[in-house]
């Protein structure tokens, strides 16, 4: 598995990891994006809005941005639970060597409303777009930014605490070795864990 996965991630710099997270600690922390999003107790760095997922008249429409940020505070339990994952610590360290990185969650919420001094996790939490969103009428697909703008959708991220000023390449950084993304778009427990 390890060599597999080490092979796969130097050929296509990423890998995929299904059921990284249990069940329950992958409902616990949809669950807490849904509360942060509705009325976050950490400042979003890009824009100040909220809805609510069970109410779409709250949700952006018009010409304003399709994608709202969330940065979840890190001291619930399944923020522990997720880094100590074995299926997601197992990948890491084939990937990046046995305890050769760290994956740190964000700080409590500010008492001020403010922002977290570093942002190491955020759910970009995307909405419907009536205008159509990534598929035009004859059916082609084209990357979106957040703001529906066709063939604008792709960047670089750059890791939590560096430079936001310095130029992004695809290459990345020296000291950061991988970037974990949970991706929770239309997740629900299998019916296995129901």
């Amino acid at each position: 598995y390890a060599d597999r996965l080490r092979a796969a991630f130097a050929r296509d710099g990423w890998v995929t990891i299904r059921r990284a997270v249990e069940p329950a600690t992958m409902e616990s922390l949809m669950a807490q994006i849904a509360r942060e999003l509705e009325a976050p107790s950490i400042a979003a760095e890009s824009g100040e809005a909220s809805a609510s997922l069970d109410r779409p008249d709250t949700w952006p429409s018009g010409g304003s941005r399709r994608v709202l940020e969330v940065t979840p505070p890190g001291d619930a339990a399944h923020w522990a639970e997720l880094v100590a994952s074995p299926r997601l610590v197992a990948a890491l360290d084939a990937i990046l060597g046995e305890l050769g990185w760290e994956l740190p969650v964000n700080a409590a919420a500010p008492t001020d409303g403010g922002r977290v001094p570093v942002r190491h996790w955020y759910a970009p939490v995307a909405f419907p777009d009536e205008r159509g969103g990534c598929d035009d009428p004859a059916g082609s697909w084209a990357p979106v930014n957040r703001r529906g703008e066709r063939w604008r959708g792709w960047h670089v991220d750059i890791g939590p605490g560096f430079d936001t000023g310095a130029a992004r390449t695809s290459e990345g950084h020296p000291f950061q070795g991988a970037v974990v993304l949970l991706l929770g778009s239309g997740w629900s427990p299998p019916a296995q864990y129901s």
